[in-house]
Formats: C-alpha cells, sequence, structure tokens
C-alpha cells in the first residue's frame, strides 16, 4: 500500500486508480498524514530540480488550478451517507460515477451480484459491483492487477478482511473466493488491467453460467487485448507424471533438490543435471524410498553440445520430456565500485547462455512431441535494480524478456512456458547478502509455490511471497528518486560509505 500511496503523491498511477486511491483517503485517515509526507518530499526535490521553460505558462498554470481540490488533512470528515441513505459517492470518483449511484445501469452477473461499467481510462478498466449480503463470489484469479476499494459493506477472502474504505489487490498470482459480510450488501469500485479467469465450479465449459461470466468479464479487459484474442492459440498444458520425464537442472542444491525430490515424492521420474556428481548421486540414493525415481545427468548448462545430448539421451532413455524447469543460476554479488568483469560473464554465462542452451533442444524435443511444460527461474531481482545485484539482477531480467518472448511462439506448438520469480530463499546462494532478506522463506515453502504454480493452467507468472511480490511490483510505479531512495532505506545503503 505504501508504494500504492507513493504513486498517488507523485501523480505517476493512471486515472482511475489515481481516482480510486484518492478515495480511499476520503473514506479513511488512516494514510492522509502519510501521503501529505510523500507530498512535501516531493515539493523538496521539486526545489532541487532544473527549471523548464514553458511556452503556453499561462494556459498551462490554468488547468493546474481549475482542477486544484482542498489539502487532505488528517481532520477530514470521512465520506458521509448521501440523502437518501444509500452509499455517497467519494468527491475523487464522481467524475468516472457521477455524484449518485440512484441511476446507475447495473447488469446481473449472478443471483446476488450486479456490476456497473464505466469503460476504459488510461489503459484500465473502471466498474462498480454490488454483491448482496453474504454472498460469495465466484473463485477466479486475474490476467492482470486489480485494484478494489470497498465503498459500503465489506468482503473476506484468503488474503484477510476489507471494510468500507480499505483497497484489496489482486493479480495472477491470487486466487481467491471473496464473501460479502453478512448484516449489509457490498458495493466495490474496482479498477482493472487485464481479465478475470474464473478456476472454480464456475470455470469455463464446467457450468451454463460460465459463457455469461466470462463474456461479461472479458469485456472489462484493456484494449490492448483485440478482438483478435479468441484467435490466438493458447496452451493450458500441465505436465503429469505419466506424461513423460522431469528435467531440472541446477538440481544439486537449494531450490532444485528440493524441487526433484517433492517431484519423486509423487510419482515423476526426475532427470537432474548439475556440475556436482556427488551431490546428484546422493539424490538418486535419496530417492529410492520414493514413489518416483531421480536418474543423475552431471554437466554444466554453459557446455551447449552436452545440454543437446542430454535432452536426446532423455528422449530416447527415459520416456521423453514433458516438464522442464530451467534452474541453473549463480549469484556473484557486486560492489558498483569495485566490479569483477569475469563476475559479470560468468553470470551472464551460466544464468542466461545456460537457460538458453537448455531451452532450444528441449523446445525441439516438445515441439514434435506435440505439447510440454517449461518453467524457467528468474528472480524478484528482476524487476529493478538492488545492491550487489548488477549482474544477478541483469541476468534476471533478462530472463523474463526471453521468456515473454518466447511465449508468443511456443504458445503456437502447444508448448507452455512460465517464468518462477522468487523471493530471498535460504539457499547456499543467499547467505552472502549483506542485507537484511525480508519474507525469507526455506526451500522447501518455495517448492510448494512452485508447484501450485505449476499445477495453475491460467498462471504464466509463479511469484513469491506473495507480500514481497507486490511491494517490489509497485516500486516501478514510482518516479526514479523515490524508487532509489526507497529501496536505499530498505537494504540500508542509504548509510553505507563508498568503499
Amino acid at each position: 500500500m505504501d508504494e500504492l500511496l507513493a504513486g498517488y503523491a507523485a501523480g505517476t498511477l493512471t486515472y482511475p486508480a489515481q481516482a480510486l486511491v484518492g478515495a480511499h483517503l476520503e473514506m479513511s485517515n488512516c494514510n492522509r498524514s502519510y501521503v501529505s509526507s510523500l507530498e512535501t518530499l516531493a515539493g523538496f526535490e521539486l526545489e532541487d530540480a532544473e527549471p523548464v521553460s514553458i511556452s503556453n505558462r499561462d494556459e498551462f498554470l490554468g488547468s493546474i488550478f481549475s482542477g486544484a481540490v482542498d489539502d487532505l488533512n488528517d481532520n477530514a470528515p470521512a465520506a458521509e451517507l448521501s440523502e437518501k441513505g444509500g452509499p455517497a459517492v467519494p468527491e475523487s470518483l464522481q467524475s468516472i460515477i457521477g455524484s449518485s449511484m440512484d441511476q446507475l445501469p447495473w447488469k446481473t452477473l449472478l443471483p446476488g451480484v450486479k456490476e456497473c461499467k464505466f469503460g476504459e481510462i488510461d489503459g484500465c478498466a473502471s466498474s462498480l459491483l454490488w454483491v448482496r449480503a453474504g454472498r460469495a463470489m465466484p473463485s477466479h484469479t486475474h490476467h492482470g492487477t486489480e485494484l478494489t476499494l470497498v465503498l459500503t459493506g465489506g468482503f473476506k477472502d484468503e488474503d484477510g478482511h476489507y471494510v468500507a474504505g480499505d483497497v484489496a489487490f489482486a493479480d495472477g498470482d491470487v486466487d481467491h473466493k471473496p464473501i460479502a459480510d453478512e448484516g449489509e450488501d457490498c458495493i466495490c469500485f474496482a479498477v482493472t488491467a487485464g481479465r478475470l479467469q474464473l478456476t472454480g465450479l464456475l470455470a469455463a465449459g464446467s457450468h451454463p453460467l460460465s459463457a455469461k461470466i466470462q463474456s461479461d468479464t472479458r469485456s472489462v479487459c484493456v484494449k490492448r487485448q483485440t478482438n483478435r484474442e479468441n484467435e490466438l492459440p493458447k496452451t493450458n498444458y500441465v505436465a503429469q507424471a505419466d506424461h513423460g520425464c522431469a528435467w531440472i537442472t541446477g538440481a544439486s542444491s537449494g531450490i532444485g533438490r528440493e524441487l526433484a525430490l517433492d517431484l519423486a515424492r509423487s510419482g515423476w521420474k526426475v532427470i537432474v543435471t548439475a556440475r556436482s556428481e556427488q551431490e546428484l548421486a546422493e539424490l538418486e540414493n535419496q530417492s529410492r524410498a520414493l514413489a518416483g525415481s531421480i536418474q543423475a545427468l552431471p554437466g554444466d548448462v554453459t557446455k551447449t553440445d552436452l545440454m543437446a545430448e542430454h535432452v536426446k539421451k532423455i528422449q530416447q532413455d527415459f520416456g521423453g520430456l514433458s516438464l522442464l524447469v530451467a534452474n541453473a543460476g549463480i549469484y556473484l554479488p557486486q560492489d558498483g565500485l569495485d566490479a569483477d568483469a569475469d563476475a559479470f560473464r560468468k553470470s551472464f554465462d551460466v544464468n542466461l547462455m545456460g537457460t538458453v542452451n537448455v531451452l532450444l533442444p528441449a523446445i525441439t524435443a516438445m515441439k514434435a512431441a506435440g505439447r510440454g511444460q517449461i518453467a524457467v527461474v528468474s528472480s524478484v531481482a528482476g524487476y529493478g535494480g538492488l545492491p550487489t545485484s548488477a549482474a544477478y539482477g541483469a541476468t534476471k531480467a533478462g530472463l523474463i524478456n526471453l521468456v515473454e518472448s518466447l511465449k508468443f511462439d511456443l504458445d503456437l506448438a502447444g508448448i507452455r512456458i512460465q517464468i518462477i520469480s522468487p523471493g530471498f530463499v535460504d539457499t547456499p546462494a543467499t547467505k552472502s547478502n549483506p542485507f537484511p532478506m525480508p519474507y525469507l522463506m526455506s526451500p522447501e515453502e518455495a517448492v510448494e509455490e512452485i508447484r501450485k504454480g505449476l499445477s495453475h493452467p491460467a498462471r504464466f507468472e509463479i511469484a513469491f511471497p506473495r507480500k514481497f511480490v507486490r511491494q517490489l511490483k509497485l516500486l516501478r510505479w514510482l518516479p526514479y528518486s523515490a524508487y532509489f531512495a526507497l529501496v536505499a532505506r530498505s537494504t540500508g545503503w542509504n548509510k553505507k560509505k563508498a568503499g
């Protein structure tokens, strides 16, 4: 929420999101002083900024002052009820909703669930949702992000309880079933970038109302998703143990090792690759009592020909490749004032080119088979620059772009590709981090999240822990001055001295 408020203070949010946060501040006084402080900081930034000439100065200033609103303060009244006793429309939302909800063209989605749409602004769709007291919404996830402001009543889901004035954030990592509170109907204002995906009993094809709901929710997508969307081939393939084997690189420790054991417990035949033959042999021995099996194919992912040979052997001797988890990677922290060119080169060779060496022959094999599932392990460090991550973060950002780009073509061949973006996981790679690691997870906890993501037919990104991922994604909405200040403060880099 802090990053969202910072974006509001900086004026970098889309118009509907800016209006939603403004309404939140009208209805709840808990964040007003924080926003006021952010606006003060922004004023200091402006004082240090170089002046810029404006050709139409009078017109420009007129447009600013004509849209000015009273300053928010901790003593400002919260939103009140209208004269008719219904929920008042917060002033910040009146340019979208109007001054009253009495005459809105509500459309029934389900018994006890209605929606009123307001179209698209700045690439985001906005709508009001009315849910009868005690009514449960269908289980769903999101292809994109959704901000929801409770105007009246309340609801609860797997993430918490939200009442009037609260803001809920949801994205592709959230699969929830909101339930309106008893005793009062719930009305929410939602801003959405991306379509809703039903996941429960009303998932596409499993209920006669599903087609109607899918059509209704699809229409609130951003216009970037053109009317040709239904013509694009998509794959929701989920690899199963009886479809072939799983291949995991970087399997000698950490996430790779734990994932190999977890898949083997579930009956998978797992091929593991890493440079350490001894550690892979120990994995093989450890799997002997499990439902599945683990077979070692040692090797260095930077060896292009060797990785191609491994895929050939998997196809010939192990029943074919159904699931690839490209996990091999290294983390070599870099001080920007004393960086090592060899460390950068090695990071790119292993993390980027090593992944390419594994991907290309695997894609060829899966294309011939007509199906396959690939997951590439990146990191939340790929979302934006972090201290000591100049080499590592650059490779992980590259992997995210690589997978996003490949998806367009792999969808055409029925090959599903996903990106895995873990936060801080307690592995040998993270033990050298010289800064606090929030939401640190064990490898076992990380594998649980990965397994859920791999089995989710609609999820492209598997990112965790959820709260940390949201914070980092929201940071990217901020101007760079705020981004660098917040990251430096949270990592302690604002107190670090050069050298």
